[in-house]
Order: C-alpha cells, then structure tokens, then sequence
C-alpha cells in the first residue's frame, strides 16, 4: 500500500509500526463507542481512539478506511492537550469530497476553517487505503495511491492523533504509523 515502506534520516531508517501493537499502548487511549480486534477498529459517533504523544511535530499514517454508515469518518492530527484544537482529515461522505480543516473549540476559538477541500467519489462500506503525511506546517493526503490533498498551516506545531466518526460509524483496519525526527 505505501509509497514508500521505509524512510531514512540521521537517526537511521524508520519503519511502520502498528497502532493495534499492545507495546504501544502507553501512547493511546480508546473511548466507549469503539471496538477494537487484532486488525481494526470501529469508531462511532460518540468514540475516539487517541494514539500518539503531545510532543510528536512530524509523523506518517496508512490504514484502511470504510463509511460503514452515516456522514463522515475524521482523523483528527496534532490534538491539542485540552482536546479542544486540531487538524481534521474528513471523509466528507455527502459531499464526495476529502477535507483537511482546523478545528478550534477553545472560548474565542474560530471554529471550523476549511484549509483544502477536493472532490473525491465514496462508495459507502467500499475500503480506501488512505496515507496521511504530516511534516512540519503541512498535511498531505493520498487515497489509494493517489495525492488528494496538500495543506500548509502554522497554528499547530505538534499533538497526538485521533480517529473518530461524526454522525456515522467508521472501521479502520490494518492502521500503521511512524514518527519522522
């Protein structure tokens, strides 16, 4: 599925690791409203999987990705501690379209700010291989080996993630990451 299945830098190479991985579990914390087995997980409205560090600036994601019913499944990048500020990848299920946005729900915030929004046909319970790359000030997406998205924004410089499901239920299989240096 990956573009590329290892990266290299001055600390070496660095290789995909599995979110599902039990020696991981001091990096993630799962809500009521999802189901998690070997492979996957489900997320549902009222569910978050949070995985990751506050401190993580750069880091890569590939997973599977099927709308099992509902509106939107949403991978939330660079979650603040207060889980009130983040980026969003939105599977925009009515409007066939992938997003990439900056929430801000603090007193004073400014919402929900669309930073990139492009077309994208879904098929409701149909499988996508999604690959997100978030270095520095930007956000790429790729849906099944395709570049979709590319945003650059300042506002957040590091954060943890999180998978969730507005209004729908979502399954997310295989879901891999590594953090860049």
């Amino acid at each position: 599925m990956s573009y590329r299945d290892e990266v290299w830098g001055r600390d070496g190479n660095t290789r995909w690791g599995n979110l599902l991985d039990a020696s991981f579990d001091h990096l993630r914390k799962v809500s009521p409203g999802c189901k998690v087995d070997d492979s996957s997980f489900d997320v549902d409205k009222n569910g978050l999987y949070l995985f990751g560090d506050p401190a993580w600036k750069s880091y890569e994601l590939k997973f599977g990705v099927q709308i099992v019913e509902g509106a939107n499944a949403q991978i939330r990048l660079r979650l603040s501690e207060s889980l009130k500020r983040w980026y969003t990848v939105d599977f925009l299920f009515g409007w066939q379209a992938l997003g990439i946005a900056r929430v801000d729900h603090e007193p004073n915030g400014k919402g929900h700010q669309k930073l990139s929004v492009v077309n994208l046909e879904m098929v409701r319970l149909r499988e996508y291989k999604v690959e997100i790359a978030v270095r520095d000030l930007s956000i790429t997406t790729y849906v099944d080996g395709k570049l979709i998205n590319q945003a650059t924004d300042e506002t957040l410089t590091s954060g943890p993630m999180g998978f969730c499901a507005w209004e729908a239920v979502a399954r997310f299989r295989q879901p891999q990451f590594r953090v860049l240096g």
